[in-house]
């Protein structure tokens, strides 16, 4: 899908640097839009939080707004986020419905995003246990499934061991693992991995102690 809007796209404003920019441009205003939108799902707070993060965040400065589909795909996984939040709060048929289309359009977009959405899953899951709600964790459950399902024609092309897969191999370790995401987080300045890694522990830190005290 992202290819052929991607096709859409420049023939409808054409292939040049200036277009393609300007396609790139659209694509960090939809995030922020995105960030506003789901931090409004989640509470009433502003996304004050995210929008430093990702002012912070050259990696996705400079590759979330190329004509990949890191940018888009990250846009539909942060709904997805915020549908999900309002899902628990409040659950209605259109919400289900937005939910069901952006979760499919999240993985169409980037298949990478099949597993932050189903993270996202076991997270509302264990909530659902939490609450006795069977009914909210069969639609989220659902929804998972729907996710896979759409991820089924590209099945074979990441497990039949075609050249191309070949060619990107490289070994995995923890090591490997540990500096490709100090690289993605302090590309090109190294100080501002910790800024990441700091985020991480406070957030982490306070949803503990805010479970705590609701339970």
């Amino acid at each position: 899908p992202f290819p052929i809007l991607i096709r859409g796209y420049t023939n409808l404003f054409g292939d040049t640097d200036s277009s393609l920019r300007v396609f790139g441009a659209a694509v960090g205003s939809a995030l922020v839009c995105a960030l506003w939108l789901s931090a409004r799902c989640v509470g009433d707070g502003l996304p004050i939080i995210s929008l430093s993060l990702l002012g912070l965040n050259t990696t996705f400065l400079i590759w979330g707004l190329t004509i990949r589909g890191y940018g888009l795909g990250s846009v539909f996984v942060i709904l997805v986020f915020g549908l999900f939040a309002a899902l628990l709060r409040k659950p209605s048929p259109a919400t289900m419905v937005a939910a069901v289309l952006l979760s499919i359009a999240a993985v169409q977009c980037l298949v990478h995003n099949l597993v932050l959405v189903f993270a996202l899953t076991i997270s509302v899951t264990v909530i659902c246990l939490l609450r006795r709600d069977a009914r909210n964790m069969a639609i989220f459950l659902a929804i998972l499934a729907l996710c896979g399902i759409s991820f089924l024609p590209y099945l074979n092309a990441y497990t039949s061991g075609s050249l191309w897969s070949i060619v990107a191999e490289s070994p995995l370790t923890f090591r490997s693992l540990s500096k490709q995401f100090i690289l993605a987080t302090g590309d090109p300045r190294s100080a501002f991995a910790p800024c990441w890694a700091i985020a991480f522990l406070v957030l982490l830190s306070a949803a503990t102690l805010r479970l705590y005290h609701l339970r």
